[in-house]
């Protein structure tokens, strides 16, 4: 490392593509003190330089880190684009929304945590926004209780607030949750989407709910070819695949050959 900074300190200091490889390379192994220490030699930092920075702070815990890089004054463009949400310059609900969403797709979840909290106001494209993010990273309980937190408020959920809730409920396989989930869904303008229904699919073979996958596929207006592949891939899990294969149009036959074959 110290090779690397003496090289940095030199020509390569001057070369900010050459500098952002460096910087992420240590970030990857975890040394955010040396990380840190070229991204202060960089003389030119760009997006992609501040990006690495908040964004290995973030991933590695470190969210007061990330937080005060996010607000540093002589931050890039990226950092601008927060002050002017915060400064209420244009529309600020619609700006905060989308960095939220950027940084939740991102990977940078505390940071789109910290903007979060910070916006004066938030809506069901806000809270989607995170919980799609929780739920990607792995973080589902609190995807669970950002929903919670949205009936608290009665926020109207949206077919991105199920998804991305009924994604938490089914890798937690909280069979309970679940179907509170689902009865919200009947009741809402959703129930009906076929998106949403295999979601459920999924949610119930997951928690190893026979009953419930069935009855779901069973009462479901529209099937669509992952509706079929979700239901052969749980009763081959059961070892039920030519009970479920009766009932399969011709059509849906060629989806579900290697499954028959593997089950005999």
């Amino acid at each position: 490392m110290k090779t690397s900074l003496k090289l940095l300190a030199g020509m390569l200091l001057k070369n900010t593509f050459t500098a952002n490889r460096m910087i992420s390379g240590c970030t990857k192994f975890g040394e955010l003190d040396e990380a840190r220490k070229l991204f202060v030699l960089t003389t030119e930092r760009t997006k992609v330089t501040w990006t690495i920075m908040i964004g290995a702070f973030s991933q590695l815990g470190c969210s007061k880190e990330a937080f005060e890089l996010f607000n540093d004054p002589h931050a890039s463009r990226l950092v601008n684009q927060i002050h002017v949400a915060k400064s209420g310059f244009g529309s600020t609900l619609l700006v905060c929304n989308t960095l939220v969403d950027s940084y939740s797709k991102c990977g940078l979840i505390d940071v789109a945590r910290c903007l979060f909290d910070e916006m004066p106001e938030r809506d069901t494209v806000a809270y989607n926004a995170l919980l799609m993010g929780y739920s990607k990273e792995g973080f589902h309980g609190d995807a669970m209780k950002l929903f919670m937190e949205m009936r608290n408020l009665e926020l109207k959920p949206s077919q991105f607030t199920f998804s991305g809730v009924l994604t938490a409920g089914t890798r937690l396989e909280d069979l309970r949750f679940g179907q509170q989930v689902q009865s919200l869904i009947i009741k809402s303008d959703f129930y009906w989407h076929v998106f949403i229904n295999n979601s459920l699919l999924d949610f119930y073979w997951e928690c190893r709910c026979i009953s419930g996958a069935t009855k779901l596929f069973d009462e479901m207006a529209e099937r669509d070819n992952v509706s079929y592949n979700v239901m052969v891939s749980g009763y081959a899990w059961a070892g039920r695949t030519k009970e479920f294969g009766k009932q399969l149009p011709f059509a849906s036959m060629l989806s579900i050959t290697g499954a028959l074959s593997d089950d005999r």
